[in-house]
């Protein structure tokens, strides 16, 4: 065994000693030395610690004051001899500390003179880290992503030590499972490009975050198969063995005012997606057209998450409270154009819905039976979850149906339904207060409301249509947050032309700050 390994073994087992003792046999049993039974108390100022070095860069004494202040040091801390180029002119011996930095700096502030320390001697850089790292890893409060850090480490040094080193081993030195190895070893990797996961409030929540962007990555892959399958098929996809890695810009066959133009947003990084979509996304984000017209005879890529937010079908704007004066230009909001515009995206469901697909659907309590019997009967692969999401309206603002005898209505409702297996990005809460933003649109969903229920919807998989878009927030939304391709469309052409701008203004926006931030400003 050598001096590393043997180590990291002696010293899980040892590390706890805290009985003082004048001999300096080694605990080793080889040849090599490793940590020495050499015990002695030193003066506090002869400690030297290298900061820059150290794992933990913030030392909260609280709590361990009162404590050593009525018993004392109880642990002692370990050093080893300071070389030539480390001393700073103590008159005396000096030692670099390599464990119990907390322990040192409540001595200090105490004003003790001395603190009892074990020495170490003829260890290598990675062993004394090591020691750092394991005595960290013996402390009730590190966060989960410093035990996390102190882990990787250690496996890591462990493994450059013997490379037939394995996973098991460190987690038996660490009394710690495998599996909780494991976990820990994949977050700290995934971490270096996603350092969002560190957000996260558990170990466990930022691991299930990875499985959820795996499953969702593979199912975009199985997305895109079924898709060149059946738009080869359909004679949409050039044959022979053309090695063009660009797809087509067109086809004959589509109607020119249906067909997908070239381009779009740039989507973001996809990782190792070995697939394109076959046909390019909408390069226009949003689109003056109506749904009625559009779906029936839509031939792009599909889309897997579809946000609607249909006008409720219950005449808003008239009756006793009706809100045409008071938010200026109405629109249509009968229960036929609610039924027709619900029937459509039923009927239209295969050609717009990929695969694996997340439907975001807003409605009023008004019509729930029926909307879920139309569900029910005409997309019975839609899985919807037992609660709805719930936008509260944070102002107070609402309607009664009847002032006379019902309480106003503050929250709005949206049916949240899964086909296939696409799984969410993470898990939120169902429940989200924010004001309305009636500023572009007499209905519009609150932006900040549509990210805090997107950000478990959306990532840069995510191909997102709006059949009704509005003022064009849930289109904004899902493109800050890094969706592959976005896609609104809007009937009125004054809202459509509000929406178009809003986009292009919320992207320059974006883009600036990108580019403050490149360059630290």
């Amino acid at each position: 065994m050598n001096s590393t390994l043997e180590f990291c073994s002696l010293y899980c087992n040892n590390m706890r000693c805290n009985s003082p003792t004048s001999n300096s046999t080694p605990i080793s049993s080889g040849a090599t030395k490793v940590i020495l039974d050499k015990f002695s108390r030193i003066p506090l100022s002869s400690i030297i610690v290298l900061r820059d070095s150290r794992q933990r860069k913030i030392i909260d004494t609280s709590g361990l004051i009162d404590s050593i202040r009525a018993r004392g040091v109880i642990n002692p801390i370990i050093v080893r001899d300071a070389t030539l180029a480390e001393r700073t002119f103590f008159d005396g011996p000096e030692f670099v500390l390599i464990a119990g930095e907390r322990r040192t700096a409540a001595s200090r502030e105490l004003g003790l003179p001395d603190i009892i320390a074990r020495h170490v001697e003829d260890l290598s850089a990675s062993d004394l880290q090591l020691i750092e790292l394991i005595e960290n890893l013996q402390r009730s409060d590190l966060t989960w992503q410093e035990t996390m850090v102190a882990t990787a480490d250690i496996h890591r040094l462990l493994k450059e030590s013997d490379p037939k080193w394995t996973q098991e081993q460190t987690a038996a030195q660490l009394a710690i499972t495998p599996g909780w190895l494991s976990l820990y070893l994949t977050v700290a990797e995934e971490s270096k490009d996603r350092p969002e996961l560190l957000s996260a409030k558990t170990a466990r929540e930022a691991f299930n975050s990875i499985k959820r962007r795996e499953a969702r990555a593979q199912g975009a892959v199985i997305e895109s198969l079924f898709a060149a399958a059946g738009q080869a098929n359909a004679g949409l996809v050039p044959s022979g063995d053309d090695d063009e890695d660009d797809p087509p810009e067109g086809d004959d066959n589509v109607p020119s005012s249906m067909q997908p133009p070239v381009g779009g947003r740039a989507p973001g990084p996809r990782g190792p997606l070995p697939l394109r979509s076959v046909l390019p996304p909408p390069v226009e984000s949003i689109l003056n057209v109506s749904f009625l017209d559009w779906a029936p005879q839509y031939s792009g890529p599909k889309f897997n998450l579809i946000h609607c937010d249909f006008p409720y079908g219950i005449d808003v704007f008239s009756g006793r409270q009706g809100r045409g004066t008071e938010l200026g230009a109405a629109y249509a909001d009968s229960r036929d154009i609610y039924f027709r515009l619900l029937d459509c995206l039923c009927d239209n469901w295969s050609r717009l819905a990929s695969i694996s697909t997340h439907l975001m659907f807003w409605y009023s309590m008004k019509h729930d039976l029926e909307t879920k019997r139309i569900f029910r009967e005409k997309l019975p692969q839609i899985e919807f979850t037992t609660h709805p999401l719930i936008w509260g309206k944070s102002d107070g603002s609402g309607i009664a149906g009847d002032s006379q005898r019902d309480f106003r209505h503050t929250y709005e409702v949206a049916l949240l339904g899964r086909a296939g297996r696409r799984n969410l990005v993470k898990m939120t809460s169902d429940l989200h207060w924010s004001p309305p933003d009636r500023t572009l649109h007499p209905s519009t969903k609150p932006e900040p409301m549509l990210k805090h229920f997107f950000g478990s919807l959306v990532d840069d998989t995510t191909r997102l249509l709006d059949p009704t878009c509005g003022s064009g927030s849930a289109v904004r939304a899902a493109d800050a947050l890094g969706a592959e391709f976005v896609l609104g469309l809007e009937i009125d052409p004054d809202h459509f032309a509000n929406a178009r701008t809003a986009l292009s203004n919320a992207r320059r926006l974006r883009a600036a700050s990108d580019v403050f931030s490149a360059i630290g400003v």
